[in-house]
């Protein structure tokens, strides 16, 4: 990823994206927190460090007692498909950010305030002007191995297989940020 240039979707890339990365947990945000959670004990995780990307899925982390621990970076934009949205969780021990990122792009100032932000010690939250659902990209690519990002999926009935609603945890490592990497070397470069 170029920190200096920015990313437009193709309609190509849309399709592929609509796909989970990482592990889906099918349903609503209340009964997922749990099964994350669990995931976490079964696998022996004991201190995950977390990104949540979306405002739903950051305001359930933020507000559990166990995974609030854990969390380094909520990158929200105050909506949600049903309307505005406001982060209810106490975050006083967050520093709070605000960039601009249009829909349908990845700007290179967003890169860059994701990059500078998960290297250092502090914990963020990135409020963005725009859209902050491709921002995943690069808080995967950012990221350091054996960390998890996470984020909301909406369900998908357009593509050969349906794709229920659900929360998506990706397990960062080299491969997954590869894989990344080679869907964003297919976006328009502006």
């Amino acid at each position: 990823m170029n920190p200096n240039t920015s990313y437009k979707i193709t309609p190509f890339i849309r399709t592929q994206l609509a796909k989970p990365i990482g592990i889906l947990f099918e349903g609503s945000i209340k009964k997922n927190v749990p099964k994350v959670k669990k995931w976490f004990k079964d696998n022996d995780i004991a201190n995950p460090i977390l990104n949540c990307v979306g405002d739903v899925v950051s305001n359930a982390f933020l507000s559990d007692n166990m995974l609030s621990r854990f969390l380094k970076m909520c990158i929200i934009d105050k909506k949600t498909k049903r309307g505005k949205y406001e982060i209810d969780s106490i975050v006083s021990d967050f520093k709070s950010i605000k960039i601009s990122n249009p829909a349908g792009m990845i700007t290179h100032s967003s890169i860059q305030t994701i990059s500078i932000n998960l290297a250092s010690d502090s914990k963020f939250i990135i409020i963005v002007e725009g859209e902050e659902d491709l921002l995943v990209l690069p808080v995967i690519l950012n990221s350091c191995e054996n960390s998890f990002v996470v984020y909301g999926q909406p369900p998908v009935t357009d593509l050969d297989t349906a794709i229920p609603a659900g929360l998506v945890m990706i397990p960062v490592n080299s491969s997954v940020q590869k894989q990344v990497q080679d869907l964003l070397d297919q976006f328009e470069k502006v």
